[in-house]
């Protein structure tokens, strides 16, 4: 696995990262269909990131090709489709990606594999810093699990430098974003419970040591795999989003001290219940989009005075299982369509 957690800063130097290759987008099965929606935002698409499972002879799992799901509004209606790779069996991540170094501009989508750590641009026709969470594969029992945060800063030269410290236990998510709005960032780290303790929200800022943290959030759950920030009402103010595993999607709202979790739904539930905060209707206020897979869905739920909506954008089928392992947004133009 190359990195289970959140790649938040990407340096603009593909050379000293990654080998892109361009690759043509091969064309997948027959998707879900989408709903109607009203929204603006025509130059953008929304890139659902994904495992997908079938079935062998004795019945067991047997992984597919990975997946890039492509939602794309047309008029009043989201259209879907998707590609697949088959060299890896899950997408992780996939993002925006463009460099212009020497003098030249390379762009596309850049996806990251699994389990051959498979990075990919698909292309259609100041360095910053890279935060991961390298661990070992993934432990069901709810067993210890030693896991950190580090970090790279490829223009000073910087490789690895331990930034967290979690012991015996584990972090699947990490997000890096100035939430205070002090014009510096600060880093969040998703723990998991370990022996039935529960999910831990840690901040770190630029001074605090390895083996430091404040726990701004406690959540009841062993699992939360995805952290998003926006502003909900349209305030100002920007609040957090956790999904966890299996005890519903909350809303952080900083304050001193100890955050108080709002519960927006208990009824979406997924192993890793991937979340994004997006404005996409253009009304100053960022709904949320989440991947539900055990309901088979992908939603968005907006706040408004009277509480949360949501409404159900995509239904896949039930027969194929699947994980979904990240939302992003996407310029349109780079987005690799099937031929």
């Amino acid at each position: 696995m190359l990195c289970s957690g959140t790649m938040s800063r990407l340096a603009h130097r593909p050379k000293h990262l990654l080998a892109a290759v361009l690759l043509a987008a091969a064309c997948g099965p027959s998707g879900p269909t989408g709903s109607n929606l009203t929204v603006a935002g025509d130059d953008q698409v929304l890139l659902v990131a994904m495992a997908e499972f079938g079935r062998n002879d004795d019945g067991s799992p047997a992984p597919l090709p990975a997946r890039l799901g492509i939602l794309t509004r047309d008029g009043d209606t989201w259209s879907y489709e998707s590609i697949e790779d088959p060299d890896s069996n899950v997408f992780h991540k996939a993002m925006a990606y463009r460099d212009t170094t020497g003098g030249s501009t390379t762009e596309g989508i850049l996806t990251l594999g699994g389990t051959g750590a498979v990075v990919k641009l698909w292309s259609a026709d100041g360095m910053l810093e890279i935060y991961a969470t390298p661990t070992e594969p993934n432990r069901l029992d709810g067993s210890a699990q030693p896991g950190s945060v580090v970090r790279y800063v490829p223009a000073a030269g910087e490789g690895r430098t331990v930034v967290a410290d979690l012991g015996s236990r584990h972090a699947k998510e990490i997000l890096v974003t100035d939430l205070d709005g002090d014009g510096r960032d600060e880093l969040y780290v998703s723990v998991e419970a370990v022996s039935g303790g529960k999910v831990q929200i840690r901040r770190y800022l630029a001074d605090t040591a390895p083996d430091g943290g404040e726990v701004v959030a406690t959540l009841d759950d062993r699992l939360c795999r995805f952290l998003t920030v926006g502003d909900v009402d349209g305030d100002g103010t920007r609040e957090m989003v956790a999904a966890t595993y299996r005890g519903g999607i909350w809303l952080l709202r900083p304050s001193s001290g100890s955050w108080e979790p709002e519960l927006i739904t208990d009824d979406s539930s997924s192993f890793e219940h991937a979340a994004i905060l997006l404005d996409l209707d253009g009304d100053g206020r960022d709904e949320l989009y989440v991947a539900s897979d055990n309901q088979h869905q992908l939603r968005r739920y907006d706040w408004s005075s009277e509480g949360w909506s949501h409404e159900v954008l995509v239904q896949y089928p039930e027969g194929t299982p699947r994980l979904t392992w990240n939302l992003t947004p996407a310029p349109r133009a780079l987005a690799p369509h099937r031929p």
